[in-house]
């Protein structure tokens, strides 16, 4: 029972995810999940350390990759819900994320 549960929600992450990336003016907030209806996770200009494009899975030929923002390292006082904020995956040309990790670097002005 629990694993056709879990079956099924992979199944509808895998056809209907979405994710939005959201730039204003010092900051981007990234939400995901089905029909794009999710959690938002967000970072300030000053906490990203940078944006770039990795290697997710690879189908034969075919290397599908992911954009990964990775944060600054915390202080010790302040409580991060992670390391990094994944902004796209499954994107199946590399050109075609480095595109949009240029992007992204300009609309921050980074």
């Amino acid at each position: 029972m629990l694993a056709t549960l879990l079956l099924t929600a992979m199944s509808v992450d895998t056809l209907f995810g979405v994710t939005r990336v959201r730039i204003f003016p010092g900051s981007i907030r990234v939400r995901h999940g089905p029909f794009g209806i999710g959690p938002t996770r967000a970072a300030a200009l000053h906490e990203i350390e940078r944006i770039r494009v990795m290697p997710q899975v690879q189908y034969g030929s075919r290397t599908y990759c992911q954009i990964r923002i990775e944060r600054r390292p915390p202080r010790p006082s302040q409580r991060v819900w992670g390391r990094h904020i994944t902004a796209g995956s499954r994107i199946p040309n590399p050109s075609q994320a480095e595109t949009l990790v240029t992007a992204m670097r300009d609309a921050l002005g980074r």
